[in-house]
Parts: C-alpha cells; sequence; structure tokens
C-alpha cells in the first residue's frame, strides 16, 4: 500500500472515532441501563464516567395536569450553567425516592421520544441521536398507575448526554407529593312515581284512592245479595244489617260539600217562598 493510500485510511479511521465519540446512542438507552441509568457509552480505555460536576447544565421541572392524576414533567436548560450545551440523549424515570424500581406510566409522547427497554412504559429515552431544540423544552406526560400500596412521596431520576463522553447520571428533580384520587360520588337514586298514591279532589275529603273525580255520594256499592258491599246511603235487606265480607275489597268513603251547599240553598229559597206566601 502506497503512503498516500495508507494516509487517507488512517484519516478515515480517524474521523469515524472522532464522530462516534461525539454522539449519543442513536437509538436510546439500553436495557443495561434501567437501574443504573448509565448509559454505558464506549471509550479509548472502556466505558466512559459520568461528569462528577454539581452544576448540570439541564433541570426536570414537575406540574400537575389540572384535575387528573397526571404530571407534566419538562427537561429545560439550567440559567445558572454557563453556554448553551447540546442535548443528545435523555433518559429518564419515576422513583420513590427509597427504592430503584421505575414507577408509572410515560404517555402521549412526543416525536422524538420512545418507551425504554425497560419492564412495561415506566422509562422514557430518545429516539435518534440528533440535537433535540430546548427553546421551549422537552415535554413528557407521566401517570401514577399501577403504584405499590402507600405511595406518597416521589421524584423524577434523569441522565442526560451533551456528547458520548460528556454525561450526567441520575440528575434528580425535587421531592413531590402524589396527588389523591378524588372520592367518588355517591350515586343518588330519583324517587320512583307512586301512580296508586290517593287523589286530591278540590272541594271534597277523599279516604281511599281514586283515579275519578267526585261527583255525589256513592249509591251503587250493592252487588247483589250475596256480594253486597255497604256504601254511603245504601244498605242490604229490610230488617237486616249491612253484610261485611273480609274478602270483600273496603268501601270508598267520599263527603262532596258542593251537595250539602245546594241542599242548603234550596231549604232557604223554600224558605222565603212561604215568608212571601204568608
Amino acid at each position: 500500500m502506497s503512503s498516500h493510500n495508507r494516509l487517507i485510511v488512517v484519516s478515515a479511521l480517524l474521523i469515524s472515532w472522532t464522530f462516534s465519540f461525539t454522539t449519543a446512542l442513536p437509538t436510546g438507552a439500553p436495557s443495561t441501563a434501567c437501574v443504573s441509568m448509565y448509559p454505558q457509552h464506549p471509550g479509548p480505555a472502556g466505558p466512559a464516567s459520568a461528569q462528577s460536576g454539581l452544576v448540570v447544565p439541564f433541570q426536570i421541572q414537575v406540574a400537575p395536569i389540572g384535575d387528573t392524576r397526571a404530571y407534566s414533567v419538562k427537561i429545560v436548560r439550567n440559567p445558572n450553567f454557563p453556554g448553551a450545551p447540546s442535548l443528545l440523549g435523555f433518559f429518564l424515570q419515576v422513583r420513590d425516592p427509597n427504592s430503584n424500581d421505575p414507577l408509572g406510566e410515560w404517555k402521549n409522547l412526543p416525536v422524538y421520544a420512545r418507551v425504554g427497554d425497560c419492564t412495561g412504559a415506566n422509562t422514557v429515552t430518545h429516539v435518534a441521536n440528533a440535537p433535540k431544540s430546548m427553546e421551549q423544552g422537552l415535554e413528557f406526560t407521566w401517570e401514577p398507575t399501577n403504584l405499590p400500596a402507600n405511595t406518597k412521596s416521589l421524584q423524577i431520576l434523569g441522565t442526560f448526554v451533551q456528547i458520548l463522553q460528556t454525561f450526567w447520571v441520575k440528575v434528580p428533580s425535587q421531592i413531590f407529593t402524589l396527588k389523591e384520587e378524588e372520592p367518588q360520588a355517591p350515586v343518588r337514586v330519583a324517587p320512583s312515581v307512586n301512580d296508586n298514591a290517593p287523589a286530591v279532589v278540590p272541594g271534597s275529603t277523599s279516604f281511599g284512592t281514586t283515579d275519578a273525580p267526585v261527583s255525589s255520594v256513592n249509591h251503587n256499592n250493592i252487588d247483589s245479595t250475596n256480594n253486597r258491599q255497604p256504601g254511603f246511603g245504601n244498605s242490604a235487606a229490610a230488617g237486616s244489617s249491612p253484610v261485611n265480607n273480609p274478602n270483600q275489597p273496603q268501601p270508598t268513603i267520599r263527603i262532596n260539600n258542593n251537595d250539602g251547599v245546594k241542599a242548603l240553598a234550596g231549604f232557604f229559597t223554600t224558605l222565603a217562598a212561604l215568608v212571601i206566601a204568608l
């Protein structure tokens, strides 16, 4: 191989090596990072190490979404970090501060994110290692589904990759308290309408049940000598007492005040006529 060709090969290898160490993993965090959240990036002397600086260029913001139990999670720039470094990759989980288990589910993911290769949908990571637009931040939705009993306090942890050899692991958000579930409202049953309620007739007093207005005193309640129904103005055969059959329906007693008024008016009319005649 000529010296010219040898130079071309060496240059290509150097370019490839340099490019490989200035990117994040192209399809997101691997499954081996589910617990450690370490991106497992290769380096010239073994796996790359995370940055140890206390100031991280990115922050995690958490806020409840309306009256639901879901939360909005955003990755934003840290205003106290100098410059504006690129964000090529990310890896997010929600955990109890005293546990290593990722919790809940990530929902409604944007086009630049996918569910991680861990159990269920409890992890979110990037889909490509291109620089992410940070003007408005990167926003996700997390829901507290299938949590262990008595879970109260939660925290979001994030791993952020600037380049392959520059990243920050398990950057914490503030600890927040899980919203309690709203109590279920009691079911109210509408009262039923009683079609058999006693009818109220203006100008009369009614005992029993009737569906028709009262116009006069009932004189037709005697059916036969073997099936008599005593009523107002009715009697059995002469010299005998009314028959009370316990198997027959009880009589309906109605008093019509209008008939009494008419009778009284007639009495006074007759009395006036007699006085005039005298």
